[in-house]
């Protein structure tokens, strides 16, 4: 009788959430609100019981390929509704890098409010951490847990989120329930106090296994009901400890906060160029959670892990991370992640990701400033290919030395043959290997640059501006750093089409334009033992603190153009350094033609043709009436390299460089441009 009331009084605090195949489309966080538990079980704002589910991923300071903007939206694309960010204390994660790691963890928070899916952020104490009282500010020098979850509460609560789930420790071990309780009754108040009402998931010993143990003694300070108790299952090897699993959802509220389909250590047998995973077990887990756990509860789960090690756990297969947002699907995961894939959108019924052919770099615009700790990186230039976000002399494209040219003709100085990053793009990206190196050797983050750079190479960015003003820049260098850019800038337009704005270098605080800046070396990297590992935030050279003007908050397009030759230009970072209060930029009228200018959009005008295009030197002009017209080539900086009169038609051989231009038409009539690629 009493499990019949029990049973009911669910029913009433909860309506069954009926799932819907179309997930690209559905904005969770919306729908269900703010979470809340109602009898153990999670629920919408409005009661309705919900199971989250998704992918964790691996160590967030690892395979940064494999975590992007585009990367959240296929999890989504897939039926994930929610994703766990594994933010490791140790291991070269948080304690390496604090501020950087922070930054990370914000801008993915940013992604999951974009796509409408929950966000988990978990505190992932692991081996050398095992206790996780060591993880306090007392015995992380001011800077630990508190610290961590305080920066991240305040910016949810800054940013009016609801959808982030604060996970206090990953996987407690050698140490005590009493440890865990006395370390998470010092955190909740912390999160609670900021972020009133957030659910939060605290951990359970011997790494996620004896969770009956706070069953038996559950948590029971203030806020301590937003709570949720965590067991890890690895199917593989843990089957026999369901009945734990069981017994626990009766009495206290569970999530299983990371689950996988092989062996306790990631791993399992390689057979056949395929990991073997238990799927009987897994499956067996898969029914507790939806349902078959004596208290007909919805639980919560996230699998280990979207990644690409090649090791059991890893859902995609190795350095197939580098394909996301192109050419990217099923045929890209591994065993574990195709299992999984079933669990998630269905056996057979899973959607391919559609690639982005145009646009910022996986779909997301970099944001100005650049957020604490983060990176401006020069290779998530636009999608859309060569003439359209880029242009690549490529003159060096044979073996050159220690060097070689990989077949997809990028990054081909590189010494990495595995470096398959935007394959076929031919842009000459590489890995900063030396990036800020740690005293003990670990990366802090590892970066790309720019290298063997030939004149007249550009590359766009479509960028977020979040306020107005004078944007100071530096940049990484090492001893090889060279080079000189001009910067020009593009904006949308209402009616469609981009708006060219020509320069946007200024002396900071004035009017005063400045047409390029250099590149310097880093002067401190003589005592290196490998000069190119020597890398350091430089300033460029120019007039008086050079800066990039943007006289309006909103999205836009810039485009860096190299006048010379170059190498091994790092990633920016933009912050504000003066105020801006004057006007914007002026909306064309409507039926006005854009003033010429760099980055005209690619669409052709019908009033008159150009070939060949792509052009190695001459090119006919043909006009669709017969009429005089004042022809002009303008350069990436808006400088007129050509101009003449012509009738109907003419071949001109204007001796250009290597480059991108803009080709105007003016008849009596009408103004029409084309872009013209010389290569």
């Amino acid at each position: 009788m009493k499990k019949l009331l029990f049973l009911l009084m669910v029913a009433f605090a909860c309506f069954q959430v009926n799932a819907q195949d179309d997930f690209s489309t559905k904005n969770y966080i919306e729908q269900w609100g703010r979470l809340k538990i109602v009898n153990k079980q999670v629920c919408s704002e409005s009661g309705q019981p919900v199971q989250l589910k998704g992918w964790s991923t691996f160590g967030l300071q690892w395979e940064t390929e494999c975590y992007s903007f585009e990367a959240f939206k296929i999890m989504k694309y897939w039926g994930a509704n929610s994703v766990r960010l594994a933010m490791y204390v140790k291991e070269g994660g948080f304690e390496s890098n604090r501020s950087g790691m922070i930054s990370r963890v914000k801008e993915f928070i940013d992604y999951t409010s974009e796509l409408g899916i929950y966000c988990v952020v978990d505190w992932h104490i692991l081996n050398t951490c095992g206790n996780p009282e060591q993880t306090l500010n007392q015995s992380m020098g001011g800077q630990g847990a508190e610290y961590f979850f305080t920066e991240i509460a305040n910016y949810v609560k800054q940013k009016k989120y609801i959808h982030v789930i604060y996970e206090l420790c990953n996987e407690p071990n050698q140490c005590q329930w009493s440890n865990i309780k006395t370390y998470a009754e010092k955190v909740i108040p912390v999160i609670q106090g900021i972020d009133k009402g957030a659910l939060m998931i605290v951990g359970t010993p011997d790494w996620c296994q004896k969770i009956n143990d706070a069953a038996s003694d559950p948590i029971t300070i203030e806020g301590s009901e937003y709570l949720l108790y965590s067991f890890h299952y690895y199917a593989c090897s843990h089957q026999h400890f369901l009945p734990s699993l069981r017994s626990a959802a009766t009495s206290i509220p569970v999530v299983v906060s990371e689950w996988g389909a092989v062996n306790f250590d990631g791993n399992q047998r390689f057979e056949n160029n395929e990991f073997v995973i238990c799927t009987q077990p897994s499956d067996q887990l898969l029914s507790v959670c939806d349902g078959d756990n004596g208290s007909n509860l919805k639980i919560s789960w996230w699998y280990w892990n979207w990644g690409d090690k090649h090791e059991g756990s890893s859902s995609i297969k190795e350095n197939k991370c580098y394909d996301i947002g192109k050419d990217f699907g099923e045929d890209d995961l591994a065993s574990s992640g195709r299992y999984i894939l079933t669990k998630l959108c269905g056996d057979g019924n899973c959607p391919t990701p559609v690639p982005s052919t145009a646009g910022p770099y996986q779909g997301r615009p970099q944001v100005i400033p650049t957020p604490d700790g983060g990176y401006f990186e020069l290779a998530y230039y636009d999608e859309g290919g060569p003439g359209v976000a880029y242009y690549d002399g490529n003159g060096d494209s044979t073996k050159s030395g220690n060097y070689e040219t990989t077949v997809n003709c990028n990054a081909c100085f590189q010494y990495d043959t595995t470096f398959v990053f935007r394959e076929g793009e031919c842009v000459d990206v590489s890995k900063c290997a030396g990036v800020e190196k740690t005293d003990g050797g670990n990366f802090m983050y590892r970066n790309y640059n720019i290298g063997h750079i030939e004149p007249n190479e550009w590359m766009k960015y479509t960028v977020k501006v979040e306020e107005p003003g004078y944007y100071s820049f530096k940049y990484l260098a090492n001893t090889a750093t060279a080079g000189s850019m001009a910067v020009t800038l593009e904006k949308p337009l209402k009616s469609g089409g981009m708006q060219p704005l020509g320069n946007c270098l200024f002396e900071s605080g004035t009017t005063n334009e400045i047409e390029s800046v250099l590149f310097t070396k880093n002067r401190n990297g003589a005592s290196c033992s490998v000069s190119w590992e020597c890398w350091a935030w430089v300033d460029p050279i120019g007039a008086e603190d050079p800066t990039v003007l943007f006289k309006e908050a909103g999205e836009f397009t810039i485009t860096i153009l190299f006048l010379d030759e170059g190498s091994d230009v790092g990633p920016f970072r933009f912050t504000k350094a003066a105020s801006y209060s004057g006007a914007g930029y002026p909306e064309p009228e409507a039926g006005e033609e854009p003033d010429p200018g760099v980055g005209l959009s690619d669409a052709a005008s019908a009033a008159f043709s150009i070939y060949p295009n792509p052009t190695t030197g001459e090119i006919n002009i043909n006009f669709a009436a017969a009429e005089e017209a004042d022809v002009e080539i303008i350069n990436m900086i808006g400088q007129v390299v050509y101009s003449s009169k012509i009738e109907s038609g003419a071949k001109i051989n204007a001796d250009l460089v290597k480059g991108t231009y803009i080709v105007t038409v003016k008849t009596a009539n009408s103004v029409a441009q084309q872009k013209l690629v010389v290569e």
